[in-house]
């Protein structure tokens, strides 16, 4: 099942017959296919401890990833950085200890240049373990996440994390450098000073500037995902919502919103998606526009239970179709999830629970390539 521990909601009789040809009949894939979605290849084994909270990013135009930090099973926050091909394959270490420290719930994206090259960006997190420092400011590496310089301090960037940050790429005819966005996260690790904001640089991370400057249309939120819809068009999706003497109960949300202007204002697109609340989960986008969610975690009485579904739209979050019930790889959550060239999807690291039912960071990698007639498929589907 794709949510440990619950029942997944099914799609409706309405729409079997556009999902089947959505998804059994156009994706085509490098791992063996499989009938319902998408399927998944695991790659070599792991030179790297086992993490959760890493940040995982495409390198050289989607043909590589990179693992940046993460927090290992013993509670050590870490400072590594770790290379590999896109399928997940010949890991080798970039770095041991980078510039920035150590560093865990933070947010990594890969811009390309006004000049040409590309650059991974890094924005806060939290040095530490159980009781580290929020982080503020922002980093960034030219060569792949061998060296890092920092390109704002907190005074232009304060501390935040659980936020998720994603690349609005600059049209091949524009000219300039691609824009880096981040929205929500929290502010203190007292894990309820949670944002509704969002921020922008389109000068590689030297200078921020608030794109909601009005009243925010969601809720402030900590590990929710943002994802690049095509053109300007942005989808802010789940995410963990604390109580408070307001807002009551803490709640897992499975709400949805799209920005057209890159952050700046939020219209509410699908109140209650099909998916069940969540945070601790990943989101990608391929072909310019298909957004994609998986995994993660949602509370299910007294306990958490971990999930390993995949959905996707492709109508910027309006409509949601259930890829594969069971994605391949273990239940997990905070795990790294990165878009890769041609279609392709890597999975590294997170955490899951062992056959004790304790929580343990996971050491493993798996990739897959989606065709573009899927793509195409899903939209026809979701017309």
């Amino acid at each position: 099942r794709p949510c440990r521990g619950r029942v997944p909601a099914r799609p409706d009789a309405m729409h079997l017959r556009s999902i089947a040809v959505a998804v059994a009949a156009a994706v085509a894939l490098v791992a063996p296919a499989a009938a319902d979605g998408v399927s998944w290849k695991q790659g070599d084994a792991v030179p790297w401890v086992g993490r959760q909270q890493a940040a995982l990013a495409p390198v050289d135009a989607g043909r590589a990833v990179v693992l940046v930090g993460g927090l290992d099973s013993n509670g050590m926050c870490l400072g590594d950085v770790w290379r590999a091909h896109a399928n997940g394959t010949e890991w080798t270490q970039v770095t041991e200890a980078a510039e920035f420290g150590h560093r865990r719930e933070h947010a990594v994206t890969r811009i390309g240049l006004a000049t040409g090259g590309e650059r991974l960006l890094m924005t806060g997190g939290i040095s530490g373990g159980t009781y580290g420092t929020v982080e503020g400011g922002a980093w960034a590496s030219d060569d792949g996440g061998a060296t890092w310089l920092q390109v704002a301090d907190d005074s232009a960037l304060g501390p935040r994390w659980g936020h998720s940050m994603v690349t609005i790429p600059v049209p091949p005819t524009a000219g300039g450098g691609d824009t880096a966005v981040f929205c929500g996260g929290a502010r203190t690790t007292s894990r309820t000073a949670t944002m509704s904001d969002c921020w922008a640089s389109a000068d590689g991370g030297v200078t921020w500037t608030k794109q909601n400057t009005g009243f925010p249309m969601w809720e402030g939120r900590r590990g929710q995902q943002i994802a690049w819809a095509g053109g300007t068009t942005l989808v802010l999706m789940g995410g963990y919502r604390p109580a408070s003497s307001i807002r009551g109960k803490s709640t897992y949300l499975h709400d949805v919103f799209s920005s057209p202007d890159g952050g700046k204002t939020w219209g509410t697109v699908n109140y209650a998606a099909p998916w069940a609340g969540r945070t601790g989960f990943g989101a990608a986008t391929l072909f310019g526009g298909t957004v994609l969610l998986m995994g993660g975690y949602r509370h299910s009485g007294s306990r958490y239970s971990l999930c390993s579904d995949v959905w996707a739209s492709a109508d910027a979050g309006a409509t949601w179709t259930q890829m594969s019930g069971y994605s391949g790889w273990s239940y997990r959550r905070d795990f790294g999830l990165a878009a890769t060239a041609d279609g392709g999807l890597a999975v590294a690291g997170g955490e899951s629970e062992n056959s004790w039912g304790q929580d343990v960071a996971i050491a493993d990698a798996w990739s897959a390539r989606v065709a573009p007639s899927a793509a195409r498929a899903l939209a026809q589907a979701q017309a």
